[in-house]
């Protein structure tokens, strides 16, 4: 490419990852699009006469092949190569939620990781498999942490997945039977919780809720949840309790399954009220300290099954 003094529009070096060289003066002012496949293998724009690059104007958007975890705080892309000048560009934007920073000279560098999916409802539909309904427009994937902070009800209408989730500020979720809600390695076993649903938030299982590797608790409830006859959770391998009903004024009704393993510490305690109706079924398995233990109102109609 050569001989161009402006160009708008969207660039992208290569065929898929490849070089793209430029024999003159460039100014971009529009977008510049890197296609990264991993650390150390992504599109790059050189110049072969030591050339000037102008993207005061311009957005420098980064495309990730991989999911969160292939890339790590402290990577660093020297996408912009043989241009005697290269200017700080206007914005950076990616796929990945990443916080990327300048750091001159054509290098670009990870300095923190991804950024939560929030809703925002923009779709007006009320359904999490809408990417317009999230805040970057794209559906949560199993490495993204979820949060819900706005007085609506997201429905889970198709397989759907996340790192963790949390509700607050009225926030509710509504997970349709026969469908299943995945949730796995929450960031930080000692302080996150997989599934957080704070004061004034509702949690309504009727289909498949499936929490592995959890994180500080499986479900920390400060609100109401409620699982229908239809539904089924599941908590694995939880870092202290499977499920945290927190206070007096929290509420856990359950008509379906409920199936705790491998608790660290307790697999259910119950500062709230807890019920477990005639069609409700829970079962603990391999708690480290005890299966489970109530302060307040407990109501078990039918047979616990606990063993430790």
């Amino acid at each position: 490419m050569g001989g161009i003094s402006s160009l708008g529009g969207t660039l992208a070096p290569g065929n898929s990852i490849g070089q793209t060289d430029n024999n003159g003066n460039l100014t971009l002012t529009d977008t510049l699009r890197i296609e990264v496949d991993n650390p150390t293998t992504f599109d790059i724009l050189n110049s072969t006469n030591s050339g000037t690059l102008d993207l005061t104007a311009a957005t420098l958007d980064f495309v990730f092949a991989g999911v969160a975890t292939d890339y790590t705080i402290g990577d660093k892309f020297q996408i912009i190569t043989g241009f005697t000048t290269v200017t700080t560009v206007d914005k950076i934007t990616n796929n990945l939620g990443f916080t990327i920073i300048d750091n001159g000279g054509g290098e670009f560098q990870i300095t923190a990781g991804a950024a939560p999916f929030k809703w925002d409802g923009e779709a007006g539909d009320g359904l999490w498999t809408t990417p317009s309904n999230w805040n970057s427009n794209v559906i949560p994937a199993a490495w993204m942490d979820v949060i819900i902070d706005i007085n609506e009800t997201v429905t889970v209408s198709g397989a759907a997945f996340a790192k963790s989730i949390t509700m607050s500020n009225g926030g509710d979720l509504t997970v349709d039977a026969t469908i299943t809600l995945t949730v796995s390695t929450a960031a930080n076993p000692a302080t996150e919780d997989a599934v957080r649903i704070n004061q004034g938030c509702v949690l309504t299982n009727k289909g498949t809720i499936t929490i592995s590797n959890g994180g500080r608790d499986g479900i920390f409830n400060f609100g109401t949840v409620t699982n229908t006859s239809t539904g089924d959770i599941s908590i694995t391998y939880d870092g202290r309790y499977g499920f945290y009903n927190s206070g007096f004024a929290d509420i856990f009704t359950n008509e379906g399954i409920v199936t705790i393993l491998n608790s660290t510490n307790t697999g259910i305690v119950n500062f709230g009220t807890f019920t477990n109706t005639s069609t409700g079924d829970i079962s603990i398995t391999d708690s480290g300290s005890r299966g489970s233990v109530s302060y307040t109102h407990l109501t078990l109609p039918t047979i616990e099954r606990c063993r430790s």
